[in-house]
C-alpha cells in the first residue's frame, strides 16, 4: 500500500510539472507579488510548505480565489496558520490561504455561526462541495498577521486535493520576478565515520566559496584533501528580484569526475515527511552557527522523496591519490543556475573519525531503547534517530525550586525524529499540588515548561528535543489587564473590548468571555498577548449596563477571572 501511494504521488507530481505551462491559475492578490519565503525553504523542524507573499507591510490586502471551486475547509487557531481558508479546484488541486485577517461576508457569517454554536474561537471545519462555491477571481478573504506569523503577509499553498501534499507553487505561473542565480556560500567535506550519529566536519573541513565570473570556486584553492570515503554538503541560498529575503533552491546536483552521485529536486514534500529536514541538513551546524548546509548524501533513516538520483547514498570512495574533479550544480525554480567546481585528492594517511572506545548508551537508529534508573525512565521508539548515536546521559542535584534531580538527556546538537517518553518519580509534594506538577527543561538562565502530567507517583511526558529535564510546578494563575475598559465605562464609541493576557510559565490554554451570561467571541493573538472582542449583535447598543465575565486558564489549570460592567 505504501509503495502504491508513493508511485501515485510520483505520477501526480510528474503530471503537475508537465501541465504547468497549461495551468492558468490567477494570482491570489492584485498587488505586485514579492516573496519573503518560497517553497522548500529550510525552517525549524520543517520545510516551508508554500509561498509567503509580501503585503506591503500591512494587513487587509484583498485575497482572491485563484480558480473556481468550493470552500473545502476553514480552520482558525491561535497559532499555526491563524485564520486559514482552503479551496478545492477542478483538476485535483487545493489552494490554501493562511494568516488571514478576515474572510468575505459569506464565509465570515458561516464560520461565526459555528464558532458561536461551539463556543470556541478555534475551529476546524470541513465543508462539502456546493456549500460555499467560488468563481475564479472572487474576493474570498483579506491578508493579515494571525497565527504564528512574524509580520503581515499571505501564506499561500497549492496542494494535491486527494493527499493534501504541498507542491512548489512557483510551477503554476505565479508572476514572481526572478533572474538571479543562487548564491553558493560554502562547501563541507565529511569524512565518513560514526561519531555520535553525525558525519562531523572536522576543523578545516568547511570551505568558503567565492564567485569568479559565472562560476564558484573555493577560496583556499585546490586540491582539497579528503578521506578515502567522504561525503559533501553545500550551503546555498536563492534570492529573487527586488527583495532581500533569503530563500531556498530547487535542485542540487553533485558529480565527481563526471559521474552523478546525488541529485535532488524540491518539487513536493508531504507533511508526514517534512521533519526529515533535520536529516537533510547538518542539524548540529545549523544550531551552532546558523548555516543551512544541505547534505549531498543520505543518512540511514531519511524518507524524503526529493532525492531523484543518488549513487551509493552520496558517499564517494577515493581509492587512489589522483586528483578528482567535483562539480556542484544548483538551480532555482526559474531555471537560474550556479556551478561550483573544485578538486579533491585522497590524504596520504586516512583520518576517519574514530568511534569512541566505550559508549554506555549506544542506540541503533532502528531499534527501541530505554534508560531506567532510580531517578528516571526514558524510552525511545525505533526510528527516533536518523543514524546510530551514542547517547550522553547524566544527572545532577536540582535546586529547591524543582521537585527532582536534573537529568541531562542527549546532545542538543543531535536531532530527534520521534517523541521519546520521560518518567520522573516525585515525593514530598502536598496532594493539592499533584495536578500542578510538570516536566521542565533547565537552561543556563531559565526553566521552561515542557508539558507532562502527574500520575502514580511520577510525572510523565514526551519530547522531541534533547536537553536537561526535571520536575517543576506551576501554581500561578494568568494575569488579565484591560486595555480600554474599567468598571462602568461607556463603550458606545468603541469597536470592541481589548485585554492583554499573560502567563508566566505553562502558557494560556483556554479563554472564554461572557456578556450578560452569553458566550461572546474573543479572538486570541499569542504573539501580542492580545485578546479582542469586536462588538456584534450579541451585545446590542441598549443604553444600559452590561455585565462582563472573562475566564483565562493556563495549561496546568490555574484560572484567572475578570468581572466588570460597562455601558453601551
Amino acid at each position: 500500500m505504501k509503495n502504491a501511494l508513493v508511485i501515485s504521488l510520483y505520477i501526480f507530481i510528474a503530471s503537475t510539472l508537465n501541465a504547468q505551462q497549461t495551468q492558468h491559475f490567477r494570482p491570489p492578490m492584485d498587488i505586485g507579488l514579492y516573496l519573503s519565503g518560497n517553497f522548500g525553504e529550510i525552517r525549524s523542524d520543517h520545510f516551508h510548505s508554500g509561498l509567503d507573499f509580501k503585503t506591503q507591510g500591512v494587513s487587509g490586502q484583498k485575497v482572491f480565489a485563484i480558480e473556481s471551486g468550493y470552500v473545502s475547509r476553514i480552520k482558525i487557531q491561535a497559532g499555526g496558520y491563524g485564520k486559514a481558508l482552503y479551496i478545492d479546484h477542478p483538476g485535483g488541486y487545493t489552494s490554501v490561504y493562511g494568516h488571514l485577517s478576515s474572510y468575505n461576508a459569506i464565509i465570515d457569517d458561516y464560520i461565526r455561526k459555528i464558532q458561536y454554536s461551539r463556543e470556541s474561537h478555534q475551529v476546524d471545519i470541513y465543508l462539502k462541495p456546493g456549500e460555499i462555491t467560488v468563481m475564479k477571481g472572487d474576493l474570498v478573504a483579506y491578508s493579515g498577521n494571525t497565527g504564528s506569523s512574524s509580520g503581515p503577509h499571505l501564506h499561500f499553498e497549492i496542494r494535491s486535493s486527494e493527499q493534501q501534499i504541498p507542491m512548489n507553487g512557483l510551477f503554476f505561473n505565479m508572476p514572481v520576478k526572478d533572474n538571479i542565480a543562487p548564491e553558493i556560500r560554502s562547501v563541507v567535506v565529511y569524512p565518513a565515520g560514526d561519531v555520535n550519529g553525525q558525519l562531523i566536519p572536522g576543523d578545516g573541513n568547511i570551505f568558503t566559496c567565492v564567485k569568479s565570473g559565472q562560476k564558484y570556486s573555493l577560496s583556499t584553492g585546490n586540491p582539497v584533501e579528503v578521506s578515502d570515503l567522504s561525503a559533501f554538503g553545500i550551503e546555498v541560498y536563492d534570492y529573487l528580484n527586488d527583495v532581500p529575503n533569503r530563500c531556498g533552491v530547487f535542485s542540487i546536483e553533485l558529480k565527481v569526475d563526471g559521474v552523478r552521485y546525488y541529485y535532488s529536486e524540491m518539487d513536493a514534500v508531504s507533511f508526514s515527511d517534512t521533519r526529515f529536514v533535520n536529516a537533510h541538513i547538518d542539524y548540529g551546524l545549523k544550531n551552532e552557527t546558523g548555516r543551512h548546509v544541505q547534505r549531498m548524501h543520505i543518512l540511514p533513516y531519511n524518507n524524503l522523496k526529493i532525492y531523484k538520483d543518488v549513487k551509493n547514498k552520496g558517499f564517494i570512495s577515493f581509492n587512489d591519490t589522483d586528483i578528482h574533479n567535483v562539480d556542484v550544480n544548483i538551480s532555482d525554480s526559474y531555471g537560474n543556475q550556479s556551478q561550483l567546481s573544485f578538486q579533491v585528492r585522497k590524504k596520504m594517511q586516512a583520518d576517519r573519525p574514530v568511534v569512541p572506545a566505550s559508549c554506555e548508551n549506544y542506540i541503533q537508529y532502528n531499534k527501541e531503547y530505554s534508560i531506567a534508573t532510580a531517578g528516571i525512565n526514558v524510552q525511545f521508539q525505533p526510528y527516533s534517530f536518523y543514524s546510530d548515536i551514542c547517547l550522553d546521559f547524566f544527572s545532577e542535584p536540582g535546586p529547591a525550586t524543582l521537585y527532582s534531580d536534573i537529568f541531562s538527556i542527549g546532545n542538543v546538537l543531535v536531532p530527534v525524529h520521534r517523541p521519546f517518553n520521560i518518567e520522573i518519580p516525585v515525593s514530598g509534594v502536598p496532594d493539592k499540588y499533584y495536578d500542578k506538577l510538570c516536566l521542565v527543561t533547565v537552561g543556563e538562565n531559565e526553566t521552561v515548561y515542557a508539558g507532562g502530567n502527574y500520575s502514580g507517583g511520577k510525572v510523565s511526558g514526551s519530547s522531541r528535543n534533547f536537553g536537561k529535564y526535571a520536575v517543576g510546578i506551576d501554581t500561578v494563575a494568568p494575569v488579565i489587564n484591560a486595555l480600554n475598559l474599567y468598571h462602568g465605562k461607556n463603550l458606545s464609541d468603541q469597536p470592541g473590548i481589548r485585554f492583554i493576557i499573560t502567563d508566566d510559565f505553562s502558557g494560556i490554554s483556554e479563554y472564554n468571555g461572557y456578556v450578560d451570561n452569553q458566550w461572546i467571541l474573543f479572538e486570541y493573538d499569542p504573539k501580542k498577548n492580545l485578546l479582542v472582542y469586536e462588538f456584534d449583535d450579541r451585545v446590542p447598543i441598549s443604553k444600559k449596563n452590561h455585565e462582563l465575565e472573562l475566564y483565562i486558564t493556563d495549561n496546568k489549570g490555574n484560572k484567572a477571572i475578570y468581572h466588570t460592567t460597562f455601558y453601551r
